[in-house]
Order: C-alpha cells, then structure tokens, then sequence
C-alpha cells in the first residue's frame, strides 16, 4: 500500500504540473476549462482503475494490521478517494464524488 499511494500522490501531482505547463504555453486568457485539464482527466481514469482494485481486495481485512504487503488493501482506500476528490474539485465534475461516498 505504501507504493500504491506514492504512485497515487505522484501521478496527481505530475498531471497538475503537466497541464500547467502546457496552459502557460497556450496562455488561455486566464479563464480555466475542463478541456485545459486533459492530464488530470487522464489520471483521474488511474486513480478511479486504483481505488476500484483496493476497494475490491480479497484480503481479509485486519482495522489494526500495518499498511504492508500482506495486508488488506481496503484501508489506503481512504488516501486514494482523498486524492480523487482534489482531482474532481479541480475539473469541476462534483458529480462523481457520489460514487465514491456510495
């Protein structure tokens, strides 16, 4: 689970410096679109593929077992859902934090 979160942050942070970069190339006007986040969008697609493999693990899960190799993926759901609702702020689309509350 460590790993998976570095990943997680990671990707969410090298989308935002990513788009960034290519919005000050493109100098938009200062207005901010959806379409001025194709990166976000993109990593949004592997944080949900992410948080839908933790929340599904199989490994019986232990509320006080470290966050390790053996253990249950279901408890660093929390980090990815987190980094989910930054991303959907971000672009937006509030909508789909539903999915992750249900």
């Amino acid at each position: 689970m460590p790993a998976l979160h570095t990943v997680c942050i990671t990707t969410h942070a090298m989308a935002i410096k990513a788009d960034e970069f290519s919005n000050n190339d493109r100098s938009s006007g200062g207005v901010t679109t959806t379409n001025d986040w194709v990166k976000v969008q993109s990593a949004v697609t592997l944080l949900q593929e992410s948080f839908s493999k933790a929340l599904n693990d199989r490994t019986e899960y232990r509320p006080n077992a470290p966050l390790d190799e053996e253990g249950s993926k279901k408890a660093g759901v929390l980090l990815i859902v987190n980094q989910l609702f930054s991303m959907y702020f971000r672009l937006n689309t509030l909508r789909l934090c539903k999915n992750l509350l249900r």
